[in-house]
């Protein structure tokens, strides 16, 4: 069988296989609180994803002016050229902006490369080195020179072996995201449960128990008045990282938390600061930022230490079920409010809910039965959820292993045909 190996490749300048080049603006557009996208350096992940979750807008009325060199478009590629580098992605379907401040775009000519095939490209090693060469340490931030970016070289496949290359890694992120869109479907639907159940009031039964007036508001006759802490302990098992077993633990942090909600595995002779330990059958609550809501649901193996950071609250259900229920009710927009209502601190980027704070928080209690029988509908949902989000970590392992060698020639590749031969 023959193979592609290291030969098959050609080193070009990259403006041969783009048609346009542009970088944005050196100035912000006065904010708005709708209209088209701006983009910034924090829309783009480190893996290549456009983020539009937290944008800044621009008006309708200043779209025009901030648009006449460029208006981004399918298949155009934004990347960052100061401060924070090594950013790329695909203009999606629908995306409605323009550029905002350190970003470039190129626009690729279709004839000479494949859009996700360049995208792939700029995470091999081969690029990556270029843009270390050409790379201009300031005194604030780093940056790459423009000017010459047009000649900064890359390495090209024939648009057949681009092809094959694009189908094999295609292949996992088309399937990371169709898991992605499920694990967001069970979420929603866990939370659409809870918010029916325990919010509007429309839970099975519903029909015939009248609602009451109480502190809160009207609530269903029979539900008492409480607190959280009538319905979840909090433990705080503190453990010293000297006293921590050199063995691999699953460490749950707020950086893991916001990478994808699954515990980093590392040696407890890596971790340096005071940890808590976390039991089976638990939710940590983070009480850091409380306006950014980190509410995790651990599954850890019977057999692993489980070990968090000291800013999350490790809390149990008080009754033998509720664990569901326990973090849908912290999971939802109604507790979000008032949490972020309970900060304390001067400093907006570190501001904290205290444990006292968040146990007397006020909830109108339901019945023992009516949180079993919530618990019996959405525990399975979370336990999908949480096998979604395990496939997509190996995906993207195997992923991430194979991109680099294979835009970088270091991995012979079959020739396109001969895979089944």
């Amino acid at each position: 069988m023959n193979s592609l190996r290291n030969n098959a490749w050609t080193r070009v300048p990259i403006s041969s296989v783009y048609d346009e080049f542009f970088d944005g603006p050196h100035a912000t557009p006065k904010p708005t609180n709708e209209g088209p996208v701006f983009l910034g350096i924090k829309n783009i992940t480190e893996d290549g994803k456009l983020d539009l979750s937290d944008v800044r807008h621009i008006s309708e009325e200043d779209f025009p002016n901030w648009t006449q060199r460029v208006l981004p478009q399918v298949d155009d590629i934004v990347f960052t050229y100061e401060a924070t580098l090594n950013r790329y992605a695909l203009i999606p379907e629908g995306f409605r902006g323009c550029l905002g401040r350190r970003l470039a775009l190129i626009r690729p000519n279709f004839n000479k490369v494949i859009p996700r095939f360049l995208h792939y490209t700029f995470f091999g090693a081969d690029w990556r080195r270029t843009i270390s060469k050409y790379t201009i340490l300031g005194s604030t931030v780093d940056r790459i020179p423009l000017v010459t970016f047009p000649a900064f070289e890359i390495m090209l496949l024939p648009m057949t072996i681009q092809r094959h290359i694009v189908d094999i890694l295609a292949a996992y992120d088309d399937l990371i995201e169709n898991n992605t869109r499920r694990i967001a479907i069970l979420e929603e639907m866990a939370r659409a449960l809870y918010r029916e159940w325990f919010v509007e009031f429309r839970f099975p039964g519903h029909e015939g128990v009248p609602l009451v007036e109480s502190a809160v508001g009207p609530v269903p006759e029979g539900w008492r008045l409480g607190c959280i802490g009538d319905v979840a302990d909090v433990l705080k098992q503190g453990v010293n990282p000297s006293r921590l077993p050199d063995e691999t633990l699953a460490h749950y942090s707020l950086p893991a938390f916001d990478a994808g909600q699954l515990p980093v595995y590392e040696k407890g002779s890596m971790i340096r600061s005071n940890k808590v330990l976390v039991p089976p059958k638990c939710v940590l609550l983070s009480k850091l930022n409380p306006r950014i809501p980190r509410v995790w649901l651990p599954v850890p193996s019977p057999d692993e230490v489980s070990v968090a950071s000291t800013e999350f609250l490790v809390l149990t259900p008080k009754q033998t079920r509720g664990l569901s229920y326990l973090f849908s009710l912290l999971n939802s927009d109604v507790f979000q409010r008032e949490f972020g209502a309970h900060a304390l601190g001067t400093s907006t980027s570190h501001q904290r809910v205290s444990q006292t704070g968040f146990l007397q928080m006020p909830l109108a209690i339901p019945s023992p039965q009516l949180i079993a029988a919530f618990d019996d509908l959405v525990d399975p949902l979370l336990r999908l959820r949480h096998t979604m989000r395990l496939r997509n970590r190996n995906l993207l392992r195997t992923r991430d292993f194979l991109l680099p060698k294979l835009v970088s020639g270091d991995v012979a590749l079959s020739a396109p045909g001969e895979m089944d031969s």
